[in-house]
């Protein structure tokens, strides 16, 4: 909830304990609370010196008395209880605010938006309510200006259908299109979807899953797929895997004016890392990452130059190489 000065903590609590004694009078067939069962609302809902500021308005002080709960001493085997009982018959259910609503308003013209829902029936354009900001309005400076379109109908039936399979632990079967040495290919598979993992660097979906081949996760691009439709029945095991992780060591040379490893930890501010100054220019970093990533990982290596020393793993200190020995060659330095 967005912090309103009405609709507070307190506000909160006494409505969570009206719907509570409602319940008891609904269920149970008596309606009060007892003093422990009060207690247990007021720790889910506020904190626990709110206990002793409810008591005080439920009895009256000079702020004055909560005419909505009352409370009420009677005896129970032969000692004096507390009983909060409330004047109301209907469950308490707070209203929504005009800030929640700019809020809701902002979210909702977001092109992700159109992945869960055709449209957010809370709002028409004869609406006055304005949105806190426009998507517009943010520039990512490091984010991929090259992903994945939200907007497109086959991405948005795609990723509905993942859901789908999500929310109902179905099996799916894929259609994956790529290129292979410049030949556009097609492959099919069965899957066991696991989650949707977004990347906001790139902006980009993806999908883990499992197939019957692979002791490993696949990380399937929404964007790759060509087609895709859930099935009743599936020869894949379902079964749980751990995600292999790399450690990559890197030398980070940081000259004046260059701020190589200010933006060497920004690039990879999602992984886990470690960082060690060496002397006054140079740093040992280590990151973490998923092995599913290594190109990914290769290529964000090769905008820092020579900036960067890759020490191991040996496989990614290779593919950098290479990429480099194949652009060499098609500026014409090879």
């Amino acid at each position: 909830m967005i912090f309103n000065e009405t609709y507070g903590a307190y506000t909160r609590t006494i409505g969570a304990i009206i719907n509570a004694i409602l319940e008891k009078r609904k269920k149970q067939k008596r309606d009060f609370l007892t003093s422990s069962e009060l207690g247990t609302v007021i720790s889910e809902n506020a904190f626990g010196e709110t206990r002793d500021k409810l008591d005080r308005m439920i009895e009256g002080d000079e702020d004055g008395k909560l005419q909505i709960i009352t409370k009420e001493k009677v005896k129970e085997d032969g000692r004096l209880i507390s009983q909060y009982r409330t004047i109301l018959s209907e469950k308490y259910h707070r209203p929504v605010t005009e800030q929640e609503l700019r809020w809701l308003k902002t979210i909702s013209l977001h092109p992700m938006m159109s992945l869960f829902c055709s449209d957010f029936p809370l709002f028409n354009d004869s609406d006055d309510i304005k949105p806190l900001f426009r998507p517009d309005d943010i520039v990512y400076f490091d984010q991929d200006i090259t992903g994945d379109d939200f907007q497109s109908s086959e991405y948005i039936s795609n990723f509905r259908t993942i859901l789908e399979s999500l929310q109902t632990n179905k099996p799916l079967k894929i259609t994956l299109q790529y290129s292979e040495k410049g030949v556009l290919c097609e492959k099919t598979e069965e899957y066991i979807p696991k989650k949707l993992e977004y990347s906001q660097k790139d902006n980009r979906f993806r999908l883990i899953a499992i197939n019957k081949n692979d002791d490993f996760y696949r990380f399937i691009r929404i964007s790759a797929i060509k087609n895709i439709e859930i099935l009743q029945k599936t020869d894949v095991v379902n079964r749980e895997l751990e995600r292999k992780k790399i450690k990559a060591t890197i030398i980070v040379t940081d000259e004046e004016g260059k701020n190589a490893m200010q933006r060497i930890c920004l690039c990879f501010s999602h992984l886990e890392r470690k960082t060690e100054k060496t002397d006054e220019t140079h740093y040992k970093l280590e990151i973490t990452y998923d092995e599913s990533d290594s190109m990914e990982i290769a290529i964000r290596m090769l905008s820092f130059g020579k900036y960067i020393q890759i020490i191991e793993p040996k496989k990614l200190k290779e593919e950098v190489e290479n990429r480099i020995k194949k652009q060499a060659e098609c500026f014409g330095f090879l």
